[in-house]
């Protein structure tokens, strides 16, 4: 099997050595892992972030362009919305579309660490934000020109935001909310079946579109479901589409230029755009494989190329990317063994 390549990465071997600081008030909030910087993607920020026992992933805030997304990996924190807290477990995403003046933020309340995805938009990382029950973060804000000054207002709980280790008790259950935010999704509940291309009858990963359930147009991101054999897609390169995938379970192949490179759970594999670099992910295990993946959906007709199938580039007609760059592929076919060892069977049977 051929070398790690460099935009292949476990979080822990991107993990900062120092926590991530609020600006003002100076508390660690999470340890980062960013996979943007490692992989050369400049338009989506994607982290690996662990929020250990007595902290929060910031201050309530809400974002007035960003949109935000995060898939708990593992774990139990509160989620504080709007003054109130909601119990998240893992296979939870929550995602904010912004302009909505909802605040938010993850609470560690627990005596083991939370480790989650956190997803959002560099173009848009300055954005204004309103801090509404952190009365000086607010002042700063404003002194700085980052503050949201005419966010809705919003009707809050009665929870200050703080966690039970800040506070020095626990947080009552009156402040805790009956119901499930409908911005909180669980990707089981939202699975959909794979589907073949046009004229074949492979189908593909089962998917769970997180990033429609939650209302977010320019985040992309999804849960992949491979069952043994499956794979997420056809080999292909995106021209302007910047990708990402994460192994939450499992230990798929990726498939990368024709040589396969065996993944295992907390492996990232970032993709920037017009590389021509053509991929997909391949389960050849016996046990299922699930990854979250990660695109634009701001970029939705970005053009792509597919070099093992000529007869699907003619009929994407002016969403070819004609002009990839061309890349010297490996010997493997892009195809699971299971699906390699059907058509097999199935030529046989037609012979005989």
């Amino acid at each position: 099997m051929p070398k790690r390549l460099p935009f292949i990465r476990h979080w822990s071997e991107v993990e900062s050595a120092e926590p991530m600081r609020h600006w003002y008030t100076k508390e660690p909030m999470v340890r980062p892992a960013s996979f943007s910087a490692p992989f050369e993607l400049k338009r989506i920020i994607i982290r690996h972030d662990t929020i250990l026992p007595g902290w929060r992933s910031a201050p309530p805030h809400a974002e007035r362009d960003e949109e935000e997304m995060v898939f708990i990996l593992e774990g139990t924190p509160d989620l504080w919305s709007d003054g109130y807290l909601y119990r998240l477990k893992a296979g939870d995403a929550v995602g904010w579309p912004g302009r909505d003046g909802l605040a938010h933020c993850l609470i560690n309340n627990t005596d083991e660490p939370v480790r989650m995805l956190t997803i959002g938009e560099t173009s848009r990382y300055n954005s204004t934000v309103n801090f509404p029950v952190t009365r000086e973060v607010a002042a700063a804000a404003r002194k700085n020109g980052n503050l949201w000054l005419d966010a809705p207002k919003r009707k809050l709980g009665p929870h200050d935001g703080l966690p039970d280790a800040v506070r020095g008790r626990p947080a009552p259950e009156s402040w805790r909310a009956t119901r499930k935010p409908a911005y909180v999704v669980d990707w089981r509940k939202v699975l959909r079946p794979g589907k073949p291309y046009p004229g074949d009858d492979e189908s593909m990963a089962d998917f769970a579109h997180l990033s429609v359930a939650m209302g977010l147009t320019r985040i992309g991101v999804g849960y992949d479901l491979m069952a043994p054999g499956r794979r997420s897609s056809w080999p292909h390169a995106e021209f302007d589409e910047e990708e990402f995938v994460y192994v939450v379970d499992g230990e798929p192949d990726a498939w990368i230029d024709g040589h396969l490179h065996r993944l295992k759970p907390g492996d990232g594999a970032g993709f920037p755009d017009r590389t021509g670099i053509a991929h997909c992910f391949i389960n050849n295990t016996d046990k299922p494989v699930g990854l979250i993946v990660v695109g634009e959906a701001s970029r939705s007709r970005s053009k792509c190329v597919y070099p093992l199938h000529p007869k699907r580039n003619k009929e994407i007609g002016d969403f070819l990317w004609k002009d990839a760059p061309r890349h010297e592929l490996g010997p493997h076919d892009g195809m699971s063994d299971l699906r390699r060892s059907e058509l097999k069977t199935k030529r046989k049977r037609k012979r005989s």
